[in-house]
């Protein structure tokens, strides 16, 4: 669905750890989205756990049991559709697991809309 908001609305957009219900052959279409919604010059924040593009079924959180599917997405794909998308990277950061529940790679992307 698109994003509910005006053509260049946004002064900045960050999407944190939002792309994980976001299958990898989406990501164009979410990018695009991104780059209509903001001005330019706008910044994009990303903070996504990385992998190899695939799905994993989480059976179970917070002592419950659930079915939640979600993607781990390679951090080249995800720059490639951010610069697809018009945007021009400014800064990337890619960290193994550091935190207690963290079992994937952790990565962030901050990119400027273009003019």
């Amino acid at each position: 669905a698109a994003l509910p908001f005006r053509t260049g609305a946004l002064g900045g957009l960050v999407s944190w750890y939002s792309l994980i219900n976001t299958p990898t052959a989406a990501l164009p279409e979410v990018l695009d989205g991104f780059a209509r919604v903001t001005a330019a010059g706008a910044p994009l924040l990303l903070a996504f756990q990385s992998g190899e593009g695939e799905r994993v079924d989480r059976a179970s959180a917070y002592g419950r049991r659930i079915s939640m599917p979600y993607f781990l997405h390679r951090a080249e794909t995800v720059k490639a559709a951010v610069v697809d998308a018009g945007f021009s990277l400014y800064a990337t950061v890619n960290r193994e697991p550091a935190l207690r529940h963290e079992t994937t790679t952790q990565s962030f992307v901050l990119a400027v809309r273009a003019a």
